[in-house]
């Protein structure tokens, strides 16, 4: 056998080694993780968020849509990057203003339900 066969042998059974380790540290992370039931991880409390509730519809009857159409206003300052559908609501992620909101609206009819102003908190 020469070095380089002698070589490539340790290094297989280096890596194969160090495969097995890593798999029973992450089976034994995922075991102690089921186990305490993420109890030693406490997310620090944030600042109350601002929510506006919305009182009146932000729908506009725009006359060149069809009857079936909507159309949600969102302010000039302000521009959608996102856009989830969420069971019988659409979450629109808007940006501008120098913050985002999220927008729940009633896929049905248009409504603006909530307004949810994301705000940055220091740790």
């Amino acid at each position: 056998m020469d070095q380089k066969e002698l070589w490539l042998k340790r290094l297989v059974i280096f890596l194969g080694v160090l495969l097995v380790i890593c798999f029973f540290i992450v089976a034994g992370t995922i075991a102690y993780r089921l186990s305490t039931g993420g109890e030693d991880e406490v997310a620090p409390v944030a600042a109350e968020p601002v929510v506006e509730a919305v009182t009146k519809p932000t729908i506009i009857n725009a006359p060149a849509l069809p009857a079936n159409d909507l159309a949600i206003a969102i302010p000039e300052d302000r521009k959608v990057i996102g856009v989830t559908v969420d069971g019988p609501h659409w979450l629109l992620l808007l940006d501008g203003r120098g913050s985002q909101q999220i927008w729940i609206v009633n896929k049905a009819d248009g409504v603006v339900l909530r307004k949810v102003q994301l705000v940055e908190v220091d740790d």
